[in-house]
């Protein structure tokens, strides 16, 4: 009877049903794209969300001469001019130049915006990471659906922020 006997690891492996890929391989397309998604969302450098021109790109720089500028939420960045090609270029390997005043632009929706780009960040990252547990649990139906609701949970609080 010793032979037969089943290790405590052994029962939590049936326990749980414990394989490599139970789902199969497909279900690596979703999973991919999710975390792609969610890097993509956590990788920006969040001062290149919208082009501004006219009085609010001099404000911003002091010169008239600058066309336009790159804005995003707590950051913007200034064109350089290259002769060469006479035209106004953005070096996207430069640093991002902060508001020098913040206090001005950090209203309501300002502030939500930065709330639900947060929310956003982290309810894709929970939901990435169960997603993952796919690829060595059998996850239910249910399961599913409740990812499919925090992926557009997340996706709707993404949407949202950019409309500040």
């Amino acid at each position: 009877m010793v032979g037969n006997k089943k290790s405590t690891l052994t029962k939590l492996v049936d326990y749980y049903n414990i394989r490599i890929m139970p789902h199969g391989g497909p279900v690596l397309y979703p999973i991919i794209l999710v975390t792609l998604g969610w890097i993509a969302a956590i990788a920006h450098d969040g001062c290149d969300f919208a082009r501004v021109t006219g009085p609010a790109a001099e404000l911003l720089t002091g010169s008239p001469a600058v066309p336009y500028v790159d804005c995003g939420m707590a950051a913007y960045r200034v064109p350089g001019f290259y002769p060469a090609a006479n035209s106004w270029r953005v070096a996207y390997s430069e640093e991002c130049l902060s508001y020098a005043y913040i206090e001005v632009l950090a209203d309501r929706p300002w502030v939500s915006a930065e709330w639900l780009n947060f929310l956003s960040i982290i309810v894709g990252g929970g939901t990435t990471m169960f997603l993952w547990s796919a690829t060595c649990l059998t996850l239910r139906p249910n399961s599913w659906r409740a990812a499919g609701v925090g992926l557009m949970l997340s996706w709707i609080c993404q949407v949202c922020s950019l409309v500040w």
